[in-house]
């Protein structure tokens, strides 16, 4: 009984520890290159980057590679772009609802992702004149 435990134990292991490779479509000895693009057609950008990069350590030469993580890096960029901007229009959305408390917790997530977006701070200037908490509404501002 012991014996047939620790086969199982390690069979649930081995397909534990397989498992994100296998579902990037990779196998043992797959080039990192590859298993890269399969990760980033199906937009797992973070996976395919970190395959990207694996594949440049192996070979600092491989230019395909080093594009590859720029052009990912890029992506990432964007991404977290477009979900600061989905958050600042669910902000101003919640604001004109008057549903102040609601859209300042939604505009304090898009100002946690996005420090530097002037439009965050203008909109939570806004959410705190309306609260009337004119030191924070002024200091957002």
């Amino acid at each position: 009984m012991k014996n047939i435990v620790r086969v199982l134990a390690a069979c649930l292991l081995v397909c534990l520890t397989s498992a994100p490779l296998a579902r990037a479509g990779g196998g043992l000895g797959e080039d990192p290159y590859e298993i890269g693009k399969k990760l980033g057609t199906r937009r797992n950008y973070r996976t395919a980057l970190k395959y990207f990069q694996k594949a440049l350590k192996q070979d600092p030469q491989r230019s395909d590679a080093a594009e590859r993580i720029r052009a990912v890096e890029e992506q990432l960029e964007q991404e977290e772009a477009d979900k600061t901007t989905a958050l600042i229009e669910q902000g101003k959305s919640l604001l004109k609802k008057r549903r102040y408390r609601e859209a300042l917790k939604v505009l304090l997530r898009a100002a946690s992702e996005d420090k530097s977006n002037p439009e965050v701070h203008f909109q939570l200037g806004e959410v705190y004149l309306q609260l009337g908490e004119y030191d924070k509404a002024k200091a957002a501002y």
